[in-house]
């Protein structure tokens, strides 16, 4: 038998000797597609000659052919070592006893060598290392951001104390002369003595007036203090919203003297008693009724409320509604912020340090409440807010 390596148009032969004495070929990467032609020198009836080839690592399988089919052709060969074997029989059947083989290698391509695979692993664990380098620089730089932020919020919150302590404190400090000049200026105007002209009356009700709305601002301030640092502690018991409504509206009158207003109690007499503090009742319904008057000049104010029963456990929700300046839709959120008001113009006309609300706020959320507003400007403001049904007997 003998065998001949097809090559292409591009490459050399591979033989360095002649075929006969070849026992190995060595290919290039892409010389991946190989094609051997062979014959027998038997020539009784050449066309009875039989063939079987196979190429070792490729297929494992004798493959037969005929003398008119006398070529092997192999496509798509991976690098590796293979041997391609052949061999023959004459017209009578006899198999030749040895054959033909020659060993086959096809190189790997540079990039799938052992130094390749080096490089790779090389590359590979020069990147961990960078990732990892990179990852440490990223949390100690993120444990350092950490850092400077909480002493921020550290210093933010003596800061925070620092200012609270001074309002209390100042506030307190306060209080003590501003009683002495309200129960002077008060003795002073109800006294006996009438010898006080018109005009020092005036002043002196104006002293007191003023004196009134100091402490009332005093109040807020130490009321937000409790709230912020959750020293508020309630009382709660049955209250008939109908009489605490009906009392709010009866000391609110004084507020409302010298406008057109007129102030209504419309909650039914039958509605169930409310859990709740008293004296925050009074403070919730003082401050929502006040504000208002406040922004009302005239026309009506008047309180509703109904039961609720959609929520988890029952509601009482109480409505104070005004027919003042309204409020934007924009703002409608801002004014239960502490010391915000509409805007600095209203700051100026409408008096106040803007902390009603908020106090309110803070103390039905204490009762398990909410509060909201509806409004549109000039229209008036519906505050609705909602307290819990007791389930206590009213005293």
């Amino acid at each position: 038998n003998k065998s001949v390596p097809i090559t292409d148009k591009n490459t050399l032969s591979p033989l360095a000797k002649v075929l006969d004495q070849t026992e190995t070929i060595t290919l290039n990467h892409r010389d991946n597609v190989l094609s051997f032609e062979f014959a027998a020198l038997h020539y009784t009836a050449p066309k009875k000659n039989k063939f079987r080839y196979k190429l070792e690592n490729f297929n494992s399988n004798w493959i037969a052919t005929s003398s008119d089919n006398r070529r092997a052709t192999f496509t798509n060969l991976s690098p590796g070592d293979y041997i391609f074997r052949v061999n023959a029989s004459n017209n009578e059947g006899l198999w030749n006893k040895h054959g033909r083989s020659i060993k086959l290698t096809i190189l790997s391509p540079p990039w799938l060598t052992w130094w390749a695979y080096s490089l790779y692993i090389l590359l590979l664990i020069s990147g961990i290392i960078l990732f990892i380098r990179s990852q440490r620089r990223k949390v100690a730089h993120a444990r350092l951001l950490l850092k400077q932020e909480n002493k921020l919020v550290q210093r933010l919150k003596r800061l925070d104390k620092l200012k609270d302590d001074i309002l209390t404190n100042t506030s307190h400090e306060l209080r003590t002369p501003l009683n002495g000049i309200l129960g002077i200026s008060e003795s002073m105007l109800h006294g006996v003595d009438d010898d006080l002209s018109e005009e020092s009356k005036s002043n002196l009700q104006l002293i007191v007036d003023c004196s009134v709305r100091l402490s009332h601002l005093i109040n807020d301030i130490l009321d937000l203090h409790q709230v912020k640092s959750d020293a508020i502690q309630l009382h709660t018991q049955a209250i008939d919203i109908f009489y605490a409504v009906d009392k709010t509206l009866a000391m609110s009158k004084p507020l409302a003297k010298d406008k057109q207003i007129e102030l209504l109690n419309q909650v039914p007499e039958n509605l169930p008693p409310v859990e709740a503090d008293d004296a925050r009742l009074q403070q919730i319904l003082f401050n929502l009724i006040g504000n208002a008057i406040k922004f009302t000049a005239s026309g009506c104010i008047k309180v509703t409320a109904a039961l609720d029963t959609t929520l988890d456990k029952p509601f009482v929700k109480i409505n104070v509604i005004d027919s003042g300046i309204g409020i934007p839709l924009n703002r409608q959120n801002a004014i239960f912020e502490s010391f915000l008001q509409l805007d600095s113009s209203t700051t100026r006309e409408y008096e106040g340090l803007g902390l009603g609300l908020s106090i309110s706020k803070k103390l039905i959320e204490l009762h398990d409440g909410s509060i909201d507003v509806t409004s549109e400007i000039n229209q008036g403001a519906t505050f609705t807010f909602s307290l819990p049904v007791s389930l206590k007997n009213l005293k």
